[in-house]
């Protein structure tokens, strides 16, 4: 057996392909569309260059437009008559935009369209007004506006204004009465602005002047009601003390804590009794009559006992009575010390708490004397602040009405200068030279991509909608399909002489065969996986090449030391008996009818290992016998004897012997004709298998065309120049080993 080469990208010849799902339009591949049809492009190009050409020449002689062109500048507000440009100062470029697009929106309004065509006299002399009648103002009015266009340029300052005509001269003359229109509009709104702006600042004025005598007079009020200079020293006394409060009461806060604190510990420490003497605290107590009484007495005992120890030695009971004495006075003395140091430590606590009253008593007075200052403090400052508000309040008033009567002057003068209004006339409208429209640059380009468009879109949309399988991509189309091979069609093959039949045997280098081979691989890697023997190949309709198919495969199997046995079965078109020239041997309907034996109609072909069962004689009568007994045994025979059985079967959408012989068969292969069998049929005849059960292997399409071009064509050319330079490679090895043995 050849070895399986391995995974192949789809599109090559027999490559598989994954099963995909059903979608509805065919993908195109635009590449093989253009090629396809480049004759119908070629054609509708030059029918658009030449329909271009002819409508560009009537239009010009019987529609002719032409466009008259204004230009309009517009500036910013003028704000002060010393400025030397018009800008529009301390605003940004949005805001001049706005102003543009508002002006070119009213340029083009009706009410300015409209005055144009009842003021100017000019207008009203044109042709084109005068075709109208008075009873069509209207309709002389939607005409206008149709012919009116008007463009404010982006990021500059200028707004094109575009009138078309059918007339030169009538196209400037309309363009200049919209301008003149709009400029004199513009003029007289201005007026009637300014007009009332200085109206309303004198208004303003006025109440400014009114406002500023009535603070004038409170302030004199006020100032005859207040020594300011007696209450502001008064202040300032009233500040100081109130400062020195503040400060003493921080004080007395800080003094308040620590002496809290120090209260606090010394009561705490008498409660856990954790006193803390210092050496004079202890020094103080020794010092104490009862404390040194009992050191007196303790000092005289022990000179007692010192003479006592030496007359009557250590165990004397003297002694002992010395000793007794001696300790119950120290423990006496112990005693009273502690008492005297308790008393010592409530001396402490009884003068920390007086500490702590005596600094909250002063706090308590201190603060009766700033709440006393506070109420002093804020009467004399809100005199004070009165009296400063409207002192200021006189200053803002004041400027106010300054800055008033400056911009009623800065308004008077303004209203005289010509650069007060922001809009300007730049270039009026001549009469053009040239038609707008219709321009040959334009018409014969448009014609030519509108005609080739069109021509682009039935082909588009004829290949999107046709349902033929015509290769590898119909295929991932199909519901759980599996392409196992793609056979080219015969007239492709340039090393071929057109013929499918036994290509195999005739032209074993041709591309043909290597698509039968690998077909073979991916038959036998399946048939291998499930120990499958026996499969049938069957098409969904005549004409699909089942036939050269089966032999061609059976030969491809053979050639690959394979025992392999053809059957024909279809009862209805026979055809393997012609390719293999055995036509009088009995076959398939002698051996079910039980007129022959299997050895009788076995027929050995030239190809070693490939035999063949033809149709025979009779098969009218042996319809029924596909589910008989007798091809069971003989599909059990031939399993014992050969090691793949493939089936001719008829189409399975003409006839049903098909589907009887697929419950006979271990496997199915499908032939789906190129171009000629749609999706839709062959998705019926898988369905139709599955309901059988039938083990669908995968589909081979044949008959595939390269003649349209496409990656097929360009995989084939590869093929053929991989081997002529495989061939070429050998002949220079064998010339060169001739070389070398000379």
């Amino acid at each position: 057996m050849t070895p399986n080469p391995g995974p192949m990208m789809p599109g090559m010849p027999g490559a598989p392909n994954p099963s995909g799902g059903g979608l509805r339009f065919t993908p195109i591949d635009p590449v093989r569309v253009l090629r396809q049809y480049i004759w119908a492009f070629v054609v509708a190009l030059i029918l658009g260059l030449i329909l271009g050409t002819a409508s560009f020449f009537v239009l010009k002689r019987m529609a002719p437009e032409y466009t008259a062109v204004s230009t309009i500048s517009v500036s910013g507000e003028l704000e002060s008559p010393w400025t030397t440009t018009g800008g529009l100062a301390g605003r940004s470029g949005d805001d001049m935009e706005m102003f543009k697009q508002t002006q070119a929106y009213y340029i083009q309004s009706r009410d300015v369209l409209s005055a144009t065509l009842n003021q100017q006299l000019e207008v009203k002399k044109t042709t084109w007004f005068k075709s109208f009648s008075e009873t069509e103002s209207q309709q002389r009015l939607e005409a206008f506006q149709d012919m009116v266009k008007v463009v404010p340029r982006r990021n500059t300052t200028i707004i094109e204004v575009f009138v078309t005509a059918r007339n030169s001269v009538e196209a400037s003359t309309l363009c200049n009465g919209v301008v003149d229109t709009y400029r004199s509009r513009v003029l007289r709104a201005n007026r009637t602005k300014r007009g009332e702006v200085t109206q309303l600042f004198t208004s303003m004025q006025r109440k400014k002047d009114e406002d500023i005598s009535s603070l004038r007079t409170r302030i004199e009020k006020v100032m005859s009601d207040v020594d300011f200079s007696a209450t502001e020293n008064r202040f300032h006394e009233v500040e100081m003390v109130f400062q020195q409060l503040i400060q003493e009461q921080h004080e007395l806060k800080q003094l308040e804590q620590i002496a809290q604190r120090s209260r606090d510990g010394l009561i705490q420490a008498r409660q856990d009794q954790s006193f803390d003497f210092s050496p004079a605290d202890y020094a103080q107590v020794d010092a104490d009559p009862t404390i040194r009484s009992r050191d007196d007495r303790i000092l005289a005992l022990q000179e007692e006992l010192r003479v006592a120890q030496e007359r009557f030695g250590s165990d004397h009971r003297t002694i002992k009575d010395l000793e007794f004495r001696i300790e119950a006075i120290q423990i006496e003395k112990q005693r009273e010390r502690d008492r005297l140091l308790a008393e010592l430590w409530d001396l402490k606590v009884a003068q920390a708490e007086s500490d702590l009253s005596g600094v909250q008593a002063r706090r308590s007075d201190i603060d009766t004397e700033l709440a006393t200052i506070r109420a002093q403090r804020r009467e004399l400052n809100t005199k004070l602040n009165d009296y400063t508000n409207l002192k200021d309040e006189l200053k803002l008033e004041q400027a106010e009405s300054q800055r008033l009567e400056e911009l009623l002057s800065s308004m008077a003068l303004i209203r005289e200068d010509p650069r007060a209004v922001r809009v300007r006339i730049e270039t009026r409208a001549a009469p053009p030279d040239h038609a707008s429209f219709p321009q040959l640059k334009v018409m014969v380009p448009a014609a030519t991509v509108l005609l080739v468009g069109l021509v682009g879109g039935v082909v588009f949309l004829k290949e999107l909608l046709d349902q033929r399988v015509k290769g590898p991509s119909c295929a991932k189309l199909l519901p759980r399909s599996d392409l196992l091979g793609v056979i080219p069609h015969a007239d492709d093959d340039p090393s071929g002489h057109g013929s499918i039949d036994m290509v195999v045997i005739r032209e074993p280098a041709s591309l043909m065969t290597e698509a039968f081979r690998q077909l073979r691989t991916e038959v036998a890697s399946r048939l291998e996986r499930q120990g499958q023997k026996t499969m049938m190949v069957v098409g969904s309709q005549a004409g699909g090449g089942v036939s050269a198919v089966v032999a061609n495969l059976g030969a491809s199997f053979a050639l690959n030391n394979r025992k392999v046995a053809l059957i024909d079965a279809n009862f209805r078109r026979p055809s393997l008996h012609h390719i293999f020239d055995c036509k009088e041997l009995p076959g398939t309907a002698n051996l079910l009818s039980g007129g022959a034996s299997l050895d009788e109609v076995i027929h050995h072909t030239d190809v070693e290992g490939l035999d063949v069962i033809s149709i025979g004689s009779g098969r009218e009568e042996v319809f029924e016998s596909l589910e008989s007994a007798a091809c069971r045994e003989m599909f059990s025979q031939l399993e014992s004897r050969y090691d793949l059985i493939l089936v001719d079967a008829p189409p399975l959408s003409f006839v049903g012997d098909s589907r009887l012989l697929a419950n006979q068969v271990d496997a199915v292969l499908l032939v789906v004709r190129a171009m000629t069998e749609k999706r839709g049929l062959v998705s019926r005849v898988m369905r139709q298998l599955e309901q059988v059960r039938a083990e669908l292997v995968g589909i081979v399409i044949n008959g595939v065309r390269t003649s349209a071009g496409g990656y097929f064509r360009d995989n084939y050319r590869a093929f053929y120049d991989y081997q002529n330079m495989e061939r070429s490679g050998s002949r220079s090895l064998s010339s060169r080993k001739r070389t070398a043995v000379t």
